[in-house]
């Protein structure tokens, strides 16, 4: 177990996962780039949507790890796919500006 509050100075609250490339928006903001995104997305959509918390995120690391799998089976051409925590620190975002 990692002590946030030793590493970071403060404690973090842990807002949910993530999968992406690296820093790159998340796939599940990019659904309609791709064509094959633009007919799959009511399906993906319903599929995912009821694993995000209010954040729009994975609440769960298995989902997040599931995601990740998937979209890197969807879209090798972007793969390899991380999956990325997300914490808030003393009220700031970390991983993305104005999130």
């Amino acid at each position: 177990m990692i002590d946030t509050a030793e590493i970071l100075g403060s404690p973090a609250v842990l807002l949910g996962f993530d999968a992406r490339e690296t820093f790159v928006p998340s796939p599940r903001l990019w659904t309609a780039s791709r064509r094959d995104d633009f007919l799959e997305g009511p399906a993906l959509r319903s599929q995912w949507s009821g694993a995000l918390n209010e954040h729009h995120l994975f609440d769960r690391l298995a989902e997040a790890r599931a995601f990740r799998d998937a979209t890197n089976a969807r879209v090798p051409e972007h793969s390899p796919f991380f999956v990325f925590a997300l914490l808030r620190i003393d009220g700031i975002f970390v991983g993305e500006p104005g999130f």
